[in-house]
């Protein structure tokens, strides 16, 4: 069954491969630890991005997970502050509660 705002039916697996192959780019570009990634990333809007994808099924739950993580933990020169809020503002305590839940 689909959690969240993920669609049942073949439409809706296609839509999560789609998602599970861009986190998979974006975690890779993540791993790399440079700052300029992640604040590239930040501005193209990934982090509600990553939010949404939280509601998804594991692996891309996962994946956005870890990306969120490592978006909080390279130093750049946004403050955290800044970060958190961004995400408080895309939503991520609601799917995040869901998922720690279900994990």
């Amino acid at each position: 069954a689909a959690r969240g705002a993920w669609e049942a039916g073949e439409e809706g697996e296609v839509q999560e491969q789609v998602c599970v192959q861009a986190a998979l780019v974006l975690h890779t570009l993540l791993s790399l630890g440079s700052a300029r990634i992640v604040e590239t990333a930040v501005a193209c809007q990934a982090l509600p991005a990553l939010v949404h994808m939280l509601d998804a099924h594991a692996p891309l739950s996962h994946l956005a997970l870890d990306c969120i993580w490592r978006v909080v933990t390279v130093a750049t020169s946004t403050p955290k502050l800044d970060l958190c809020r961004l995400l408080a503002r895309a939503g991520v305590a609601r799917p995040l509660v869901a998922l720690l839940e279900t994990s």
